[in-house]
């Protein structure tokens, strides 16, 4: 979790980053082909080390004369973007437009069940609701209408093969170019690697692959849930208290020792429930094992976001750029405005993404 005249395309060679932070290892950056002004990133989806899609809008334009206290704003200008949609293949972009989009639109999001299986949602126009979906079958893309409840945009998630979406009455699910609506079953979908939950505020239902079953809401003032491979979860909007679904009942699970009484604590998912507490001026980062927590980081002024983990074992944050050492973090020498930070899966490596080091849009990746 963003982002024509007549110009070189030096963009498409690779340029070395600062030293690398591990022996052997380099910090590539790969600047996209040229885009308008006003270009933005709004996903980067990897189907391998050299094999990643990168898809947003170019040169949208909104000036506004500011309002004061007798009127509002007001928008004199308002130009839609432009889609961006380039795949890099290890050495080069390539630009691709995407089928029927023409003129006006956007690419919201990306999602590879596998190398020649490859989605690309987002909308026409400057109307986000005007929804667009089409499909990378490893030779070309093709644009596909779904059934009109399917919601595509955002909500567009792979796993085991199967692409998950939402819908109006229920998640869909696409395989082997077949769609099936799961009626009943709201919400946006979460796969995990024991099946796909689907979350509808404190609503949930699970799918495992043959038959979904209804989980009770959970216990006390649940305020927020969250998904990992270490199952589903829930943590209380006024209280420390959290919960997890052990597949048949609510359980509660305490906090690691010393951090109980007023403690402050957030949830993210890294491979599994990655719990960040603080109390008494001191914050600590834990990882669920299946049956307690092991200190994943000690105490530090401060820690990254969105935390992304890798099928290689590795960890990967933002703000700033770091990797988890095994004990620590440690940040990255990269330079550029990422936003977002991607695995590319069956590896330890990751992609970085969004404004590059010299200017522009790029990536920057430590893939060999």
């Amino acid at each position: 979790m963003r982002i024509f005249a007549v110009v070189a395309l030096a963009s498409a060679a690779l340029l070395a980053a600062p030293a690398p932070a591990h022996a052997e290892e380099t910090w590539r950056v790969a600047s996209l082909n040229w885009t308008w002004s006003d270009s933005f990133l709004n996903d980067v989806e990897a189907a391998g080390p050299h094999d990643l899609w990168a898809g947003g809008g170019q040169g949208k334009k909104v000036i506004t004369i500011p309002g004061d206290l007798l009127r509002p704003p007001i928008t004199i200008v308002n130009v839609p973007a432009k889609p961006i949609l380039q795949h890099w293949n290890g050495t080069a972009w390539t630009n691709f437009s995407p089928p029927e989009m023409p003129g006006e639109g956007q690419i919201t999001n990306i999602e590879a069940v596998g190398p020649d299986d490859v989605w690309a949602a987002g909308f026409l126009g400057g109307n986000s609701l005007n929804h667009y979906l089409s499909h990378w079958d490893g030779t070309s893309w093709t644009r596909v209408t779904p059934p009109p409840d399917v919601l595509p945009n955002n909500s567009m998630v792979a796993a085991g093969g199967v692409l998950w979406t939402a819908g109006n009455a229920g998640v869909w699910s696409m395989r082997g170019g077949q769609w099936t609506e799961h009626r009943g079953h709201g919400g946006w979908p979460y796969p995990t690697a024991t099946g796909v939950y689907a979350l509808n505020n404190l609503q949930v239902s699970f799918y495992d692959g043959t038959s979904w079953t209804g989980i009770p809401e959970p216990p006390g003032d649940a305020g927020k849930l969250a998904t990992s491979d270490g199952g589903l979860w829930a943590s209380a909007r006024t209280s420390t208290d959290l919960h997890r679904w052990n597949g048949t009942a609510w359980e509660s699970v305490p906090l690691p020792d010393g951090y109980s009484a007023g403690a402050t604590r957030s949830l993210a998912d890294a491979g599994g429930p990655l719990l960040t507490v603080s109390a008494a001026g001191e914050r600590r980062q834990f990882r669920w094992t299946g049956t307690g927590w092991t200190l994943f980081t000690g105490h530090a002024a401060a820690y990254p976001h969105t935390v992304t983990a890798t099928s290689g074992g590795a960890f990967y944050a933002l703000n700033p750029p770091s990797r988890h050492t095994g004990t620590a973090w440690e940040a990255l020498p990269l330079q550029g405005a990422y936003g977002k930070v991607t695995a590319i899966p069956g590896s330890p490596h990751a992609v970085f993404w969004g404004g590059g080091p010299y200017g522009g849009l790029a990536i920057t990746t430590n893939a060999p």
